[in-house]
């Protein structure tokens, strides 16, 4: 429990600005530690962003509507990008113009930033590929496979493996949007790394 909580983003904040007020770091330390506190304050307006939004939209009656799905990934990926820098990532988007499903905007949104923010946060090097086909959209991205003792419990709240640097909740949500809107979720471990499924 206490190693997840330094994983917070309030606890990191609030680490690095204790760090900060050493008068004897250099100008490189003092560098790193802001930028640890920007990464951490965007990764947390993220997560209360998606819970806030998650909220409303359960809360809603909003009706399902034909939804062009380039424009969402498009965007999901520009604002996670910082995830990827100084990472030797290449990103892969295999999706056609008017690729379009029926879904709540707003849900499918929430649904694609978290598998984007979670394939970034786990590539350490490689690809990620985000494609769609048989109204499947799939999200595979280069790495050594789940971690073993985090196999059987991934899909759970605060579960995360070693090289994210996300804090466990990405894949929580996704689970509990495909349980309440009723679509399959299959994750699947290649040799080469993992392909995480959302069938509509």
């Amino acid at each position: 429990a206490s190693d997840v909580y330094k994983r917070q983003p309030i606890a990191i904040i609030k680490n690095a600005s204790e760090l900060l007020a050493d008068d004897k770091l250099t100008e490189d330390e003092s560098t790193t530690l802001v930028q640890r506190i920007n990464r951490a304050t965007l990764q947390m307006e993220q997560s209360v962003n998606t819970l806030l939004s998650l909220a409303r939209e359960e809360n809603a009656s909003s009706k399902a509507q034909m939804v062009k799905l380039l424009p969402i990934v498009e965007k999901a990926v520009i604002q996670h990008a910082y995830i990827l820098t100084n990472k030797p990532v290449e990103v892969d988007v295999e999706i056609g113009m008017n690729d379009q499903l029926l879904s709540q905007p707003g849900i499918l949104q929430i649904l694609i930033a978290n598998l984007v923010s979670n394939a970034f946060q786990y590539t350490t090097h490689g690809t990620v590929k985000i494609s769609f086909s048989d109204n499947k959209l799939s999200v595979f991205n280069t790495s050594e496979g789940i971690e073993e003792k985090i196999k059987d419990s991934v899909l759970e709240p605060l579960i995360k493996g070693e090289n994210s640097q996300g804090y466990g909740l990405g894949l929580s949500i996704v689970k509990r949007l495909c349980e309440h809107h009723k679509l399959g979720l299959n994750i699947e471990s290649k040799t080469d790394g993992i392909c995480i499924v959302v069938s509509f």
